[in-house]
């Protein structure tokens, strides 16, 4: 990961079990591949941290990583936090940040 994006216990926890459902019903390289668009995307939000849209408060935003997952972060003074990731296809409105 980069070293500027730290990720909660909360988000930590969700992308290990997005990573072990992937393993399970797909394959490795599956999860694999995930783990490294979500790599990418948080670069790239080291890079520029405002480019994504805004989620509800100004100071939380949405990085989609793909159809199905989105990254919700938050930028902080030195650091940008992960602090959720998210089924797209699950109500948006339950989501606790």
């Amino acid at each position: 990961m980069n070293p500027f994006v730290t990720i909660s216990p909360k988000a930590d926890e969700e992308l290990d079990g997005i990573l072990t459902y992937l393993e399970a019903n797909f394959s490795v390289t599956a999860a694999a591949n995930c783990l490294d668009v979500i790599e990418k995307i948080c670069w790239d939000v080291a890079a520029f941290p405002f480019a994504f849209p805004a989620y509800k408060r100004k100071s939380v935003r949405k990085a989609v990583v793909n159809k199905h997952l989105s990254m919700y972060y938050q930028v902080r003074k030195d650091t940008i936090e992960v602090l959720s990731f998210w089924d797209n296809r699950r109500d948006v409105e339950s989501l606790d940040l």
